[in-house]
Formats: C-alpha cells, structure tokens, sequence
C-alpha cells in the first residue's frame, strides 16, 4: 500500500465519518424544532393599555336567576379557587341566584335557598330547613341566566310581558391569552 493510498482511505473514512455525523446532528435539530412550540409573535397593538385610576368604576351588577348547564354538576366551593373548600355539588338544571364575578371572570358566586334540592353531598347543617341559604363559589361559564318570577314581575309593571320558566341565553366573550 502507498502512502497517496492511505492518505486517500483515511481522507475517504474521515469524510465518510463527517457527513453521517452532520446528518445526525440535522436530524435532531429538525426533530427537536417539531416538538417546541413556536413563540408567540408581539405585535405593536398587542401589549395592554393601563387605564388610568381616575375613570369612575362600574357598579356591581345585580344578582339574577340561573340554571346549571354542566351535565355532570357544579362543585360550590368556599372561595373561587379550585383548591378551596367544597361546600356541596349543585345538579344538572338546578336553579341557583348569580350573586357576582370574581375579578379574573373565572368563578361566580351563587346562593341556593335550602329548602331546593341540591346535590347528596351537601352536609346535614346546611341542607336543614333552619340552615341559610348556602352561598359559594362555582366555575364561570356553566350557568345559563334565566327570568325567574321576580323579573317578570319588574317586567310586568313596566309594561312588557314574559313567559314565567322562559330562559335568556346570555353569552360572555372570553378573555384573549
């Protein structure tokens, strides 16, 4: 074997080595780029405006009537974290009084007269006759407002008329992330 024979052979190998490694190396980075998502583009229009304190602030909305829309239940809980408390599970189409929105639009507030029939898994002190009506927190977006007797009688005295049980449909837009 000459030496121009070597050099070619180990110039050969070298090569050989080099584009298999560099095929590899391309094959990960391209594997790697479909499993991370791609970054979210910022726009000019994109970033929030902070308004300023001096503008007046809406009052609280007034509490209306509502359905549960959720099949399988709502979970009341104490406070409007999922963590919180579990006061008692309200069923499917059960009829409950919207008191507020938390802050964040994610929870409402809800109270249920005791003497309704909610959930098994109400405690004995609260579903008594003697018991406040149970007031706590469930997740946004699983009650349908409704007229219950009190609206249509609002509505009566101001000359418009509505069926009792006939339901309002009212849609929230969701917040954009």
């Amino acid at each position: 074997m000459t030496l121009s024979k070597i050099a070619q052979l180990l110039l050969g190998v070298t090569l050989g080595v080099l584009i298999v490694a560099g095929g590899a190396v391309g094959a990960v980075f391209l594997f790697m780029g479909q499993l991370t998502p791609p970054t979210k583009p910022k726009f000019a229009n994109s970033t929030p405006k902070v308004e300023k304190a001096s503008q007046p602030t809406q009052p609280s909305p007034q509490p209306y009537a509502a359905m549960v829309i959720y099949y399988d239940g709502l979970i009341v809980r104490a406070e409007p974290t999922s963590d919180s408390t579990t006061l008692g599970v309200l069923d499917f189409e059960q009829r409950v009084e919207v008191l507020e929105a938390s802050a964040d639009k994610k929870w409402q507030k809800v109270r249920v007269d005791p003497g309704d029939d909610f959930g098994d898994d109400i405690p004995a002190e609260v579903a008594g006759e003697e018991a406040d009506p149970l007031e706590g927190w469930v997740s946004a977006g699983n009650l349908k407002r409704t007229v219950d007797s009190e609206d249509i009688k609002s509505n009566e005295s101001e000359g418009t008329s509505l069926d009792e049980g006939a339901e309002v449909e009212v849609t929230q837009e969701a917040p954009l992330e």
